[in-house]
């Protein structure tokens, strides 16, 4: 018979348990940390990629605008519009079709120059401090033709709506009527839809802001083949957006007024808007200097504008950049938190500057 014998089983010693450990420990911290570079890479191209295309989308859709400014028809390179109000003081801002671009250049106190007063409050009081200012203005490119020409232009307007160029406008708004030859500014008082035919009056008024007159046309009158457009004018500033980003602070962000419609933000994350005019000093139609807004600047002068923002990243992922705009209270410390960051602490966005520069069409 055979004898049975037993091995003596022996286990990990301390050493060998410690050995295994510390191995393990080692790989351990190379996962989690070749974990944490991965998501930190990963967080950056995310801010990479969504301030480049909110830049994208801010350029895109003030191009856009900018290049439309001052269209009034086939009359957009035509002398200022004639208006029928008692005087210029009575056409509102939002619909002063004498002048496509209104730029005010920031002074960092609250204040912009040339002065903001001619500015609907909801815009001034929502702007940040520290960026520029745009008003666009132009003639909605849906047209109402007139049905029956104007004999005398005292006649109310009759139009056919083809097309949406005329659906929301009101009694009490400003169009304009327009030709190859002239334009003029005047006020709504009536409205009659009727038949697929829709009559506009536009009757004298006592207060600066009503028609002072009649005639729609300074000289000559309008035939058929003028047409009856509403005005947009459009207003962009950077302004502290809806929302908050993965630290509870809100981002600013562009937003967009039109006529006296409430403000629409439009792009989360763009934080500094900057712009300057290249404008024509010797009538040659060739821009031949740079200068910020002011003023003392004919938008006839105007032939390109030069724009430069700046997007970040939204959330913070780490970024080293100290933020781009900054303004003082009154005590002369730098403001904080939401209200107006100092422009010197670090709040780990990525931002980057993008610069465009938009000619000008509607020019002589």
């Amino acid at each position: 018979m055979k004898e049975l014998r037993f091995q003596r089983l022996r286990g990990l010693s301390l050493v060998e348990m410690m050995i295994s450990l510390a191995i393990g420990a080692v790989l351990t911290i190379g996962v989690v940390s070749l974990f944490t570079a991965n998501s930190e890479t990963y967080n950056a191209l995310q801010g990479q990629t969504r301030l480049q295309e909110n830049a994208g989308f801010a350029l895109e859709t003030l191009s856009r605008d900018l290049q439309k400014a001052g269209y009034r028809g086939c009359f957009s390179s035509g002398s200022s519009p004639y208006f029928t109000m008692t005087s210029a003081s009575g056409i509102p801002y939002e619909s002063d079709l004498r002048t496509g671009i209104e730029l005010f250049e920031a002074n960092g106190d609250g204040t912009w120059t040339p002065s903001t007063a001619s500015l609907n409050a909801a815009v001034t009081g929502a702007a940040f401090f520290d960026t520029d200012l745009l008003t666009v203005r132009y003639l909605d490119d849906d047209e109402a033709y007139l049905n029956v020409a104007l004999a005398t232009s005292i006649e109310d307007i009759t139009v056919s709506i083809t097309d949406e160029g005329l659906e929301t406008l009101a009694v009490g708004d400003i169009a304009a009527i327009h030709d190859c030859e002239k334009a003029t500014l005047f006020r709504v008082t009536g409205r009659a839809d009727a038949g697929g035919v829709t009559t506009l009056q536009h009757a004298v008024g006592a207060s600066p802001e009503d028609n002072g007159t009649l005639a729609l046309a300074e000289t000559g009158t309008f035939s058929t083949n003028a047409a009856v457009s509403g005005i947009i004018t459009r207003t962009y500033f950077i302004g502290p957006g809806a929302g908050t980003n993965n630290e509870g602070n809100a981002p600013l962000s562009l937003w967009r007024r039109e006529n006296d419609n409430n403000a629409v933000e439009l792009v989360e994350g763009v934080e500094n808007f900057q712009l300057q005019l290249a404008i024509d000093t010797d009538g040659d139609s060739v821009p031949n200097q740079y200068v910020d807004p002011s003023s003392t600047v004919s938008f006839s002068q105007v032939m390109a504008v030069v724009i430069t923002i700046t997007t970040n990243s939204v959330d913070a992922i780490g970024g080293t950049t100290a933020p781009t705009w900054g303004c003082a209270a009154n005590d002369g410390e730098l403001r904080t938190a939401q209200d107006c960051f100092s422009g010197t602490a670090i709040d780990g966005l990525l931002r980057r500057s993008f610069t465009r520069t938009i000619q000008i069409r509607n020019q002589t």
